[in-house]
């Protein structure tokens, strides 16, 4: 059985490709899911310097409050792929069973997740399995302002004051990493804050990191969310692990004693046969 998607001869859906699909038209039966269609996508974007607004792929599904079963009806896939999007996440234990659910049986799901480590979410401490667990029992949609707390409170200068390639290198330690904007919830107050507080409360939505992983503590969690005892836990989680391999870091430089560290995880997860 193969290990890895075949966009040549399977039907996929890619999450949150914007202009940088990781399979791209014309490559395969691709299609294609973001939280806004095309054209407010590219006027979201048209100010942004690192997205080329002219290539941003064209949207099948725009998936939001509405589960994505919901959205796609009852089109099934082969595989899904999402690169650095799961960090985005606000639950990603629904967020993976609404991902299983439109899998075919034995269908892939192919994950690209930054290792916070070498990111400007060093200074953040892994999400717990606990997080996840109550993320998925709210049903949250959105990012809360403790996830926007946590990400621009905590935020490092990675990259700027120091590359990804020196934290990877083991030149400089993570508690001498300037923040990248020092000072701002003194800077807010109580006013500012509640007032970021009272956005939330009224239904605004603010990008955040929600969840930081290392590739130790994404493997962790699913391990733990399958064989916690309680059948509500367990069966929280409707994909099983088959591989966990790192993406080829030849290009990163070598850290002391020859051994290298791998910046982004790419996990394969394969939904049960039914």
């Amino acid at each position: 059985m193969s290990t890895e998607p075949n966009p040549g001869t399977q039907h996929g859906l890619e999450i949150g490709a914007l202009c940088n699909p990781i399979v791209p038209p014309g490559a395969g039966h691709i299609e294609y899911v973001d939280h806004l269609p095309t054209e407010e996508l590219r006027k979201k974007y048209a100010t942004d310097p690192n997205v080329d607004v002219a290539r941003i792929v064209t949207v099948n599904y725009v998936w939001g409050e509405c589960t994505l079963p919901e959205v796609v009806g009852d089109r099934r896939f082969d595989y899904v792929i999402a690169s650095h999007v799961v960090e985005h996440v606000p639950d990603p234990i629904g967020w993976l069973r609404e991902i299983a659910a439109v899998l075919s049986p034995g269908g892939m799901l192919s994950l690209a997740i930054p290792d916070k480590r070498w990111t400007f979410d060093c200074r953040r401490e892994v999400t717990s399995v606990s997080e996840m667990i109550e993320s998925y029992f709210e049903h949250r949609r959105r990012p809360t302002i403790r996830h926007c707390v946590e990400q621009f409170g905590e935020a490092a200068k990675v990259p700027g004051a120091v590359s990804a390639a020196d934290l990877w290198q083991g030149k400089v330690s993570f508690d001498q990493i300037p923040l990248m904007t020092p000072g701002l919830l003194e800077h807010l107050g109580e006013a500012g804050m509640r007032s970021y507080f009272d956005a939330f409360r009224s239904g605004t939505y603010l990008d955040a990191h929600c969840s930081v992983f290392t590739p130790f503590s994404f493997v962790r969690i699913l391990a733990v969310a399958k064989t916690r005892p309680r059948k509500t836990v367990r069966r929280l989680l409707t994909t099983r692990r088959r591989l966990l391999a790192w993406r080829d870091n030849s290009r990163w430089p070598k850290r002391a004693g020859g051994k290298r560290k791998p910046m982004l995880t790419v996990c394969w997860l394969r939904r049960h046969g039914e």
